[in-house]
């Protein structure tokens, strides 16, 4: 605080992260109930809606235009569950994914759904990315605290199997049959994870996983077309288990 007052010349309004404070905990509340509800069967929420999720925490952590956005989508997501209607047309398949999507064509998560019925009813992000936040005494501590596991950190830099085991459960209790894996070429991190993940969810639910070999923005690492080759073949083995 002292080094950024001396750099800036502003003082820290106290009251004000409070405030701040408050209104991520509110965003980050709801945001975890909605996620929990796609578990629900049929998933109330589309794959790239369920995403948006991601960067609005991160964009707009602390604004209140967040926490208006986040309790809007609940309170459309909670009318779905409610009303028993999913967010596609008919649910055949449902998916976890982990690693970052490819920005370049996020249409790719449309075509699942139209070709093959398949939603994402849970990711790595959104699922374990978040706890519930409780009230701040010294919202200091709660910063430093929040920050070990914002983004995902405690997935990606450890103990990463005791995050997979906790992931595993929720996969388990969305009826998950199966996987994706997203292995951007920019993030060694993520890319290390999938032979743990891999190995965890094949013995503990006997889920496959299907490793995509990406890069979220540049599509002369992978092409669309070689993603969606991969991903018809493993729909084709998951059709022949059924």
């Amino acid at each position: 605080i002292e080094f950024l007052e001396e750099t800036t010349g502003r003082s820290l309004d106290m009251d004000r992260l409070r405030e701040a404070i408050e209104l991520s905990r509110a965003a980050n509340n709801a945001m975890i109930e909605i996620h929990q509800l796609r578990k629900k069967i049929p998933c109330p929420l589309r794959t790239r809606d369920a995403f948006n999720s991601f960067g609005i925490r991160i964009a707009g952590d602390g604004l209140p235009d967040s926490v208006r956005f986040f309790e809007t989508q609940l309170r459309e997501v909670k009318g779905r569950v409610e009303g028993g209607e999913g967010a596609i047309p008919e649910e055949r398949y449902r998916l976890v994914a982990n690693g970052g999507y490819p920005f370049f064509a996020m249409d790719l998560l449309d075509w699942l759904q139209e070709e093959f019925g398949a939603i994402v009813v849970a990711d790595f992000f959104n699922l374990t990315a978040w706890k519930e936040l409780e009230p701040a005494a010294d919202p200091i501590e709660f910063m430093a605290r929040k920050s070990l596991y914002f983004f995902g950190l405690e997935t990606l830099y450890g103990p990463a199997e005791n995050t997979i085991d906790k992931i595993i459960e929720d996969i388990r209790e969305a009826r998950v049959v199966g996987s994706l894996y997203f292995t951007h070429f920019g993030c060694k991190q993520g890319c290390g994870l999938q032979k743990i993940y891999r190995d965890k969810i094949i013995e503990k639910l006997g889920i496959p996983t299907l490793v995509v070999d990406m890069d979220i923005s540049d599509p002369k690492i992978v092409s669309l077309d070689q993603m969606k080759n991969k991903i018809r073949e493993y729909m084709k083995m998951l059709e022949s288990k059924k």
